[in-house]
């Protein structure tokens, strides 16, 4: 039988199989763990690799390994040195930092997720930040927040609704729609999306800074500045969109 561990001052975890792990305290964990469930509401350091079936922080946890968990609910904030796995879902308003890679299956980001990696998931929401040292490929994107990816994001659909400046290097997608965030616009704000290429089906954009866009069906909307436009079945330019150099191919 597995032994439950609970921690409200201060104690030290050692490596090994837990059913639940609950520290209101401060705890380090000396090996590798593997529990069930982990609510950290105060501080948690695992020196090594940290299993979960269900991880709950709503206080500090760093994992100086890896990170697996079947789900995962972080309102505090989480630091990891290597990579990290979410088989099922992800709730995060607080803030999860990453050295390595990150695949998630479904995540909801009201909070800001940092990856020096790359980000594999399923389908993710995003209403707070990301920002990747490298590509992001999801079966479903969409953001209302603020994207730094300086790599490909690479979507089956992507949908963005921009309030501030997104960066992205170059976008790969069957369906893209990008529109201005009137419910997250704050005053000063430059909402615009900067990216070098669009490659995709059907593209819908407004307030997008790009040097190519290539697609089957191409709408250029209000606040666009595209270079150049490639594409093979139909071109709408409205609102003032500007086009350089349009051709069909």
């Amino acid at each position: 039988m597995k032994q439950n561990y609970h921690c409200s001052s201060s104690g030290e975890i050692a490596g090994g199989e837990y059913g639940e792990i609950r520290v209101s305290g401060g705890a380090k964990m000396t090996g590798d763990v593997v529990c069930d469930t982990l609510h950290v509401s105060g501080g948690v350091k695992a020196a090594k690799d940290l299993t979960c079936g269900e991880l709950r922080a709503s206080g500090s946890l760093k994992v100086e390994g890896t990170l697996t968990a079947a789900a995962a609910k972080i309102s505090g904030g989480v630091k990891v040195q290597g990579t990290v796995k979410i088989t099922g879902q992800l709730s995060l308003s607080g803030g999860l930092k990453t050295e390595g890679d990150v695949q998630l299956a479904n995540a909801g980001i009201s909070g800001g997720l940092t990856c020096e990696g790359k980000l594999e998931a399923g389908e993710i929401a995003i209403s707070g930040g990301l920002k990747t040292g490298g590509d992001v490929s999801a079966e479903r994107f969409s953001c209302s927040g603020k994207v730094e990816i300086p790599g490909l994001l690479n979507a089956e659909t992507i949908e963005l609704s921009i309030g501030s400046r997104c960066e992205v290097e170059n976008i790969g997608c069957t369906t893209l729609k990008v529109k201005k965030d009137f419910t997250g616009f704050r005053i000063g704000a430059k909402p615009c999306l900067k990216t070098e290429s669009i490659e995709g089906d059907t593209i819908e954009l407004e307030y997008t800074e790009a040097e190519v866009v290539r697609g089957k069906n191409v709408t250029i909307g209000k606040k666009c500045r595209i270079g150049r436009v490639e594409y093979s079945e139909t071109l709408d330019i409205r609102d003032g969109g500007e086009v350089e150099e349009q051709v069909k191919v």
